[in-house]
């Protein structure tokens, strides 16, 4: 049982739980194990009952949301607010300021800066249940121009208890940096920013960029729709329970140990690899990328459809 514990860890330290939530599980699995070895349980019959590492830390994990600890010293709180009973919806409108949503242990939406000197350009407010933040335009260009001095940058925490009706991020050269957070609908647009999602909730969620890069990890989604010009695509350790939708130009994507019904993926010149990649149902479609799924376990997967002008697919 030792390699399945170690295996354990390391899968649990990958969703990026922290060693104190680590060291409990373990504590509890061991606890586990004893007792059942006790009872005459082998140790072949013990990893039959537990699984894949991988699959019990991903439900490990969807079981412990992800809550920022600290604050970086950089930072100062701008405003926070209580939030109000009913739906709760947050919109954001950037230009190239970085941002962070996380979540925290506290009952308020809280906003921080990094330069707080600067943030007249900016309006920030909660009004019956919807957080707003954006860049004015009324300051002219010179508004949108960044600040010699370096870019403001913001962190929103919020509660995590909280779920998001809606939730709609816009954003230009934002890097933009999603962890915990549970949205009923979830639609981000920008062009350049990267963007990296991880341990979250998202239900319906759309995303569109230019050459901004995606990259998610170990979150659930009712459906996601991704559209992309020249910017990869990673989607690694989560679950759809409806349809993954990837249509990109020439960036390329890569899904690895990932489940959904209907995988609708479309290429023009772009690479697909899928790795542990388990649809019920795919259509396929590419002028001159090669589309790749490659699995360990043999599913049954319904091509729906299956086209290429030059480029290969095929499903292993």
């Amino acid at each position: 049982m030792k390699k399945f514990i170690d295996d354990l860890k390391q899968e649990l330290s990958k969703r990026g739980m922290s060693e104190a939530e680590i060291t409990e599980i373990i504590a509890d699995h061991e606890e586990m194990i004893s007792a059942a070895i006790q009872e005459g349980l082998s140790e072949e019959e013990l990893v039959s009952k537990f699984g894949d590492p991988k699959h019990l830390a991903d439900e490990l994990a969807g079981e412990t949301p992800k809550v920022k600890q600290d604050m970086d010293d950089e930072f100062s709180l701008w405003q926070e607010f209580t939030p109000t009973d009913g739906k709760q919806t947050v919109e954001v409108k950037l230009v190239s300021e970085d941002i962070e949503y996380y979540l925290t242990k506290k009952n308020q939406i809280e906003v921080y800066a990094n330069r707080p000197k600067r943030l007249t350009p900016y309006q920030l407010s909660y009004d019956n249940g919807t957080l707003q933040l954006k860049r004015n335009k009324e300051g002219g260009i010179i508004s949108f121009i960044p600040f010699r001095f370096g870019e403001v940058s913001f962190k929103i925490g919020f509660p995590m208890t909280m779920t998001i009706a809606d939730f709609s991020h816009t954003s230009v050269n934002s890097d933009v940096e999603i962890a915990g957070i549970h949205a009923e609908r979830f639609k981000l647009v920008t062009t350049n920013g990267d963007v990296q999602i991880d341990s979250a909730k998202l239900g319906d969620a759309t995303w569109n960029t230019v050459n901004g890069d995606i990259q998610v990890h170990s979150s659930q989604f009712k459906s996601i729709a991704s559209t992309q010009v020249s910017g990869d695509f990673e989607l690694h350790d989560s679950s759809i329970s409806e349809t993954l939708k990837i249509h990109t130009v020439s960036g390329d994507a890569k899904i690895e140990n990932c489940d959904c019904d209907l995988l609708d993926l479309e290429s023009v010149s772009g690479d697909v690899v899928g790795k542990n990649l388990y649809p019920q149902k795919a259509s396929l479609k590419s002028v001159s990328g090669d589309i790749l799924i490659c699995n360990q376990e043999q599913k049954p997967i319904q091509v729906i459809r299956s086209h290429s002008v030059s480029g290969e697919i095929q499903i292993q």
